[in-house]
């Protein structure tokens, strides 16, 4: 890594029953085939095995035979294969905090330092009118590790859910994609993404990433996103899998460039996954957290479509206001705090109201600033600095009265409306970003932003 309850429903004409425990029913009827939806051991174990047999850095011959076993595998389970080459440039990590730059794939000219490839594989009945939910996980290593942990387990898994959901036929399209170059800034999916049209952008549901998972004592599996917004992807997850999973904010894998390309993103991992060198990373390995992980993802899967279209919390979810992130002030009181998805889903918009004591009200409209034209905000400085100009005020060319007052605050870009006084309205953002500096630095700043 770069750093069940029993379901029963009717789909179609067919009776479905799935469950979070490897002993629950397992074989069902699809289109007159039964089909054993579980994952096995034994298939987990013996990819794991193989796909460690070398080093796998980009550009190497580890790489190379790791990249033809997963094309072979594809081809196996009956996919359809496309290998996707790519040369990779030195990367700038200012990269990473602007969408606008991202996908710059060599920001300073410079020569290929080395050639790699993204291994892709599509289901035989890959419907193009349907739309698709994006498979992944990193195959690469650094050039010191065989890479067990990091990531022959997520790749493992990954085959393993390939190789259930391999006949059986979804709403959607599922597209498998094994990366290469992730320990390098995640430069293959970075690649892969810069490369989609807006028409496959149109057409993607989501993305489920698998990296460095089923490592024995690393703590739970976690989902994460790439930001404390969530997204569609996080939201029907976190409604679906209720406490079975725990869900955190920000992770550097190969989620992060369908985020930074505006597409619903999540990654399952180890909360305390550590990158193992030598040769007994074996030892660590924990192949049932591994099948359980898979388990629950096909599960997930299978009623993905019944679960996006009835469920009420994915235009807005009201935030927990004790455990928001700045809470209450001292002058004013919370009383409201939301989280609305915006554009397709990939990322979120987060809505605070606040009152003071004169019953004056104050809305603060919170997005991740990555997206954000900075053209816009070239004469505004990161609240959390010590600069003298961190706001501007923004007045009504119609109406001198009424303004609005835009901010940036960390990585967030936003927006206070107010019906209070300006000066009110100033006060209350003072307090407002001194509560946040001490809720994320552990202490008060130094300045007032007045």
């Amino acid at each position: 890594m770069f750093r069940l309850k029993i379901i029963l429903f009717i789909l179609g004409a067919v009776f479905l029953s799935v469950g979070c425990s490897n002993n629950e029913i397992t074989v069902i009827n699809h289109n007159d085939k039964k089909l054993n939806l579980r994952a096995e051991d034994s298939y987990i174990l013996e990819n794991i095995t193989n796909i460690s047999s070398n080093i796998r850095n980009f550009g190497s011959q580890g790489e190379d035979r790791a990249s033809k076993y997963l094309e072979d595998k594809l081809k196996e389970y009956g996919y359809i294969t496309e290998i996707q080459p790519f040369s990779v440039y030195k990367q700038e990590f200012l990269q990473f905090n602007s969408s606008k730059y991202y996908f710059n794939l060599n920001p300073f000219q410079s020569e290929s330092i080395g050639e790699s490839k993204n291994i892709i594989g599509k289901q035989s009945n890959f419907n193009e009118n349907k739309k698709t939910i994006y498979l992944t996980a990193h195959y690469d290593t650094t050039k010191d590790t065989i890479g067990v942990i990091d990531n022959a387990t997520g790749v493992a898994a990954l085959l393993e859910i390939g190789r259930i959901l391999k006949d059986y036929e979804l709403p959607f399209n599922i597209e498998i994609i094994f990366f290469s170059a992730e320990e390098y800034g995640m430069y293959g999916s970075k690649f892969f993404v810069s490369k989609l049209t807006d028409e496959e952008k149109s057409k993607t549901i989501g993305v489920i990433n698998l990296d460095m998972i089923g490592e024995k004592g690393a703590g739970e599996i976690t989902v994460y996103t790439s930001s404390k917004y969530n997204n569609l992807m996080s939201i029907t997850m976190k409604d679906y899998f209720k406490e079975k999973f725990k869900f955190l904010n920000t992770i550097n894998s190969d989620q992060y460039s369908f985020y930074m390309g505006e597409i619903p993103a999540v990654t399952f991992s180890n909360e305390d996954a550590k990158v193992f060198n030598g040769d007994k990373q074996f030892e660590f390995l924990d192949v049932e957290q591994i099948k359980y992980t898979s388990n629950s993802i096909v599960d997930f899967l299978l009623v993905f479509d019944n679960l996006n279209s009835s469920n009420t919390l994915i235009k807005s979810k009201k935030l927990d206001l004790e455990n928001s992130l700045v809470g209450k002030l001292k002058n004013f009181k919370l009383v409201s705090a939301k989280e609305n998805l915006i554009s397709n889903g990939f990322s979120s918009e987060i809505i605070y109201i606040y009152l003071d004591e004169k019953g004056s009200k104050y809305e603060l409209k919170e997005k991740d600033g990555r997206f954000t034209n900075f053209d816009k905000y070239k004469n505004i400085n990161i609240l959390d600095k010590e600069n003298e100009e961190m706001y501007k005020v923004v007045k009504d060319k119609y109406d001198p009265q009424k303004y609005k007052i835009i901010y940036r605050l960390g990585n967030c870009d936003g927006v206070l409306v107010s019906d209070g006084s300006l000066q009110d309205s100033l006060n209350f953002l003072d307090d407002y970003y001194k509560s946040y500096y001490k809720k994320t630095f552990g202490e008060r700043p130094s300045k007032s932003i007045k």
